[in-house]
């Protein structure tokens, strides 16, 4: 991976911080000091992050972007507006073994990229304990997302393709905004996960997965959700799990089970016993109610009361199970 699209993708992620409301590059900490590939920015014009990124390199040049990365720290102290920000090494997912060989400095936090957009926090080991939140397989960013509005947002790429050349993030997000002004922000934090889950590449056009979902939601609404539910069926067990026992706990009945978001967040943790990543945020809980009420697992009788329509299994998905529960 080229360093381009590793600052390309890690900006990504910056830009969904709540702590950054600015993305800014190649800038200079101090007068005459180092300049950082990525700088975060929040609404007071501080600087929340200081980003090095490095791309699929030899071990020499990791070795001086942690230089860098650390001199950044002691940069960060003679400027007003840098003073609190947070020293980030970025570097692609498959230099990680590389990484092994090196001792990295403890104020200098390292996140690795993947191809398809997702990116970790590297797990660093202090006496033989991991000391960051737990990662869960196939789990990304999800906020406020709809399988109808990906479905929507999927039909509206294809069709520009056939109209426009290129299509860029602006174009997108406007024809979203026209033609679906149901979907928040352009489609924003749906573009965001589409890609992540490599429905659309970074040029914004369907990848051939994009055109597989696309020959589904053509031929059947039922394949397409089937679908789908692989991408979120972790985000889905989660926190149906954590229902379940929070109604047991409760002494409630499937049919009447009392939880908030914040509840639910809660307990996937405890049961964990991590913080688990994206499902400790109240909204990724949020999403993945909504789009467990789109498959009909769920039904919100009222605010913070649920009853379960039907239980998820690998072999068993909520669309082959016909009986209700009793």
């Amino acid at each position: 991976m080229e360093e381009a699209r590793v600052v390309e993708l890690f900006s990504e992620w910056l830009r969904i911080r709540s702590n950054v409301s600015q993305i800014q590059y190649e800038q200079q900490i101090i007068p005459g000091g180092l300049e950082a590939d990525v700088i975060g920015v929040n609404s007071s014009g501080d600087w929340t992050y200081i980003v090095e990124c490095k791309g699929s390199q030899g071990i020499n040049e990791i070795v001086r972007g942690i230089g860098q990365a650390y001199q950044y720290y002691h940069q960060k102290q003679f400027s007003e507006k840098a003073k609190d920000a947070e020293i980030i090494f970025v570097l692609p997912r498959d230099s990680e073994l590389k990484l092994s060989k090196l001792q990295i400095p403890e104020n200098v936090r390292v996140y690795l990229v993947n191809d398809d957009g997702n990116i970790y926090e590297r797990v660093r080991r202090t006496f033989s304990e991991y000391v960051v939140e737990l990662q869960l397989p196939n789990t990304f960013y999800i906020r406020d997302i709809e399988l109808d509005h990906i479905k929507k947002i999927i039909i509206l790429v294809n069709r520009l393709s056939c109209e426009y050349r290129i299509i860029n993030e602006d174009l997108l997000k406007n024809e979203i905004n026209r033609n679906y002004p149901e979907i928040a922000a352009g489609g924003y934090n749906h573009l965001i996960t589409m890609r992540s889950i490599g429905i659309i590449n970074y040029k914004y056009n369907l990848s051939p997965n994009g055109h597989y979902i696309l020959d589904l939601i053509n031929s059947s609404d039922l394949e397409f959700k089937k679908e789908m539910t692989k991408y979120f069926y972790c985000f889905i067990m989660n926190v149906l799990n954590a229902m379940l026992y929070i109604s047991k706990e409760n002494d409630e009945t499937f049919k009447s089970i009392t939880c908030t978001h914040s509840q639910i967040s809660s307990k996937i943790c405890e049961l964990w016993g991590h913080n688990v990543r994206f499902m400790y945020d109240n909204r990724t809980i949020s999403t993945a109610i909504r789009i467990m009420k789109e498959l009909g697992i769920i039904e919100q009788t009222r605010r913070a009361k649920y009853e379960i329509k039907k239980l998820v299994h690998p072999d068993y998905l909520p669309w082959i199970i016909q009986e209700r529960i009793r």
